[in-house]
């Protein structure tokens, strides 16, 4: 049951990860324009 749910997939986790990225590149963004990268 569970394989096969997998099998098929739905994009949840190509979702979440690509949110992540996306959270993480704009923090990065932020902390080097704040000035504070060489904490």
């Amino acid at each position: 049951m569970e394989e096969g749910r997998k099998a098929r997939g739905t994009g949840e986790m190509t979702q979440l990860l690509n949110s992540l990225c996306t959270a993480v590149k704009a923090i990065s963004t932020a902390v080097r324009k704040a000035g504070i990268a060489h904490l």
